[in-house]
């Protein structure tokens, strides 16, 4: 038979246990914005991104032309931010930058950086990147800034 004594000095110690290691998962799991909301894709084509939803879901800017190719994008749900960036060959690249309005570097809001840190394919500081134009236009009814090099066929967006 048990004796109540030993069970008695047995739980509370155990019961710390459990508590102490249910603190330590709550403080080092992600919190449900930092893990479930966030996706990443890659697209060869504009034609593949639209087959995957990416521009129906809002993802990727209708303003993206069809000519657009090796497209990377990330977004988050939750706040409704998003990084993507594609080439364009030069015509298509000159008729965008006639589409969008010009802005200034410093009239930029800064990209996401709580996405940014996530990929090694974003251009940090992409607002005041030299050789590149800025430029602002609606999407979904929210700002949403691109910026366009005038040296390659890259283009950054975001919002």
């Amino acid at each position: 038979m048990l004796e109540m004594k030993g069970l008695s000095s047995f739980l509370p110690g155990m019961l710390a246990g459990f508590v102490l290691g249910a603190i330590a998962m709550l403080v080092f799991l992600p919190l449900p914005s930092e893990m479930g909301f966030v996706r990443e894709a890659h697209y060869a084509t504009h034609t593949q991104a639209v087959a995957h939803g990416a521009v129906s879901c809002g993802w990727l800017p209708e303003f993206v032309p069809g000519s657009a190719t090796d497209i990377a994008e990330i977004h988050k749900n939750d706040a409704n931010h998003s990084l993507l960036r594609f080439r364009l060959p030069g015509d298509a690249r000159e008729a965008l930058r006639e589409s969008l309005s010009p802005i200034l570097p410093l009239e930029c809001t800064p990209s996401a950086p709580d996405l940014s840190r996530l990929v090694d394919w974003w251009e940090h500081d992409v607002c005041v990147l030299p050789g590149y134009n800025t430029f602002l236009t609606m999407h979904r009814g929210d700002p949403c800034f691109a910026a366009i090099s005038e040296e390659s066929d890259m283009v950054c967006v975001w919002f």
